[in-house]
This record gives C-alpha cells, sequence and structure tokens, in this order.
C-alpha cells in the first residue's frame, strides 16, 4: 500500500510539473488545434462553443455557432434545416427529416424510457404501443344479450314440430 501511494504522489508530482511548463508551449498552439476539432467533430452548436479557445473572437465564435444551427446535427450529415427540420425532445438539436427519429441518430433508449413511463403513469396505449382492451362495456353486454335471448325465444316459437307418423 506504501508503494502505490508513493506511485500516486510522484505520479501527481509529474503532472504537476507538465502543467507549469506546458502553458507557454501550448498558447503558441492553441489556435490550430482548436480549428482542427472544429472541423473533425460537428456536435451542434454546444461542441463548438465548448471547443472554441478562449482567446478566440467572440464574433467568430457566433457565427461558427450560428451556422452549426442552420445544419442537421447528425455526425455525417450536411443538409439544411433551415426550412425544414424537427428538433428533438430529448437533446434539444435539430435534425433533417430522415435523421429526426430518436432511434436513428442516439436518442433511442430515453424515447423508450420516455414511451412507458407515459404508458405506465396514464394508463393509455398509443399506436404502436401494444394491442387496445378491447373488453365491452357492461351495460351494453347486458343490452346485447336480452336481445339475443328474446330473437331466440321468437324463434323458437316460429318453428313447427314434425307431424309424427303412426305406424299401424
Amino acid at each position: 500500500m506504501k508503494r502505490e501511494q508513493q506511485k500516486r504522489e510522484d505520479n501527481a508530482q509529474q503532472k504537476k510539473q507538465q502543467n507549469i511548463t506546458l502553458p507557454a508551449q501550448a498558447q503558441a498552439s492553441k489556435k490550430p488545434k482548436a480549428a482542427k476539432v472544429k472541423s473533425k467533430t460537428k456536435t451542434g452548436a454546444c461542441g463548438i462553443a465548448a471547443a472554441a479557445a478562449p482567446d478566440e473572437d467572440f464574433d467568430t465564435l457566433i457565427n461558427a455557432v450560428i451556422k452549426a444551427e442552420r445544419v442537421c446535427s447528425f455526425l455525417k450529415c450536411k443538409a439544411s434545416v433551415l426550412m425544414l427540420g424537427q428538433l428533438c425532445l430529448f437533446c434539444n438539436r435539430q435534425y433533417c427529416l430522415s435523421h429526426h427519429i430518436p432511434e436513428v441518430h442516439g436518442c433511442g433508449d430515453k424515447a423508450k424510457s420516455n414511451a412507458r413511463m407515459r404508458i405506465s403513469k396514464e394508463g393509455v396505449l398509443y399506436a404502436g404501443s401494444g394491442k387496445k382492451d378491447k373488453t365491452m362495456d357492461p351495460n351494453k353486454k347486458a343490452y346485447l344479450q336480452r336481445k339475443l335471448d328474446s330473437k331466440l325465444k321468437d324463434m323458437s316459437t316460429q318453428r313447427k314440430p314434425k307431424p309424427k307418423e303412426n305406424e299401424s
């Protein structure tokens, strides 16, 4: 245990020393790295805002976010959502009509749990969520049973018995 604790302390000291020496080197190379990150991963406006360097101009950051919101938030899709697009209820991002279904763009688990919660809370089944309860109203069932009984009585009174033949 002492060895492990010493290793942890040594690692912490090495990280502190690296952090002290790296900021001077990192400041010179921050701008190109931030631009590369933005072009490789497109995770929506929030991702661009998070990936932006702190010394970057505020206007360019706003313009980048506006451009990102005009395009589908799906990683490999570049379709415009300015005129036709839908907002996902679970991740609050704008998607084109081919990627707006939660299961397609990655919110399938959230959609599934939300549907189950809604069914259990409301007790109502909607299309695609199972079979409807087809039990009949007891009053209507009793009415139909009485109607059937009366028809059967009428039919039985209308029937004529067969004449018996006497054998002699």
